[in-house]
């Protein structure tokens, strides 16, 4: 497998991710959090622990790569000390940080960056911490409120 096969299996899902995610905006709760100014406690967390395991199912979907046999496989409970994922883990993350602000990115982010963590390999340390980054970077950008009074208004 090269990595033109590698492209296309990786948009292949993400593409699937896509088509869940648009699904899921269909519920209730999606609406609500998107056009409320603050989630309450349990909606918080709730919106935490889906957008984390959204995060770990990502990492699921990916494709692990053995650098000493050149391969790809898919991945599964643990990573041997030669392995990598190649992912869209962080699709969940950002969307968490970017909808919700800095707990739910960071919440999210720390949920699925921990499990990463948890399946080893050469890069289970470095891909754990840029998804908790991932987070706390996409809650940045976050803004509270109705930013569409900043608009221009059409003629």
């Amino acid at each position: 497998m090269d990595m033109l096969d590698l492209l296309v299996i990786m948009l292949e899902r993400v593409g699937t991710i896509v088509a869940v995610a648009f699904i899921l905006t269909r519920f209730r709760f999606f609406k609500n959090m998107v056009h409320q100014d603050s989630l309450d406690r349990k909606q918080e967390i709730t919106a935490i622990l889906f957008f984390g395991f959204f995060g770990i199912i990502g990492t699921y979907f990916g494709v692990a790569f053995n650098t000493q046999t050149l391969h790809f496989n898919s991945v599964s409970i643990e990573l041997t000390t030669d392995e990598a994922i190649a992912n869209s883990r962080v699709i969940g993350i950002v969307v968490a940080g970017l909808l919700g602000g800095y707990r739910l990115g960071v919440g999210a982010g720390l949920i699925a960056g921990l499990h990463r963590m948890s399946l080893g390999g050469f890069t289970a340390i470095s891909c754990g911490i840029s998804t908790i980054i991932s987070g706390i970077l996409a809650s940045a950008f976050y803004k509270r409120g109705n930013t569409s009074s900043h608009l221009p208004r059409s003629a």
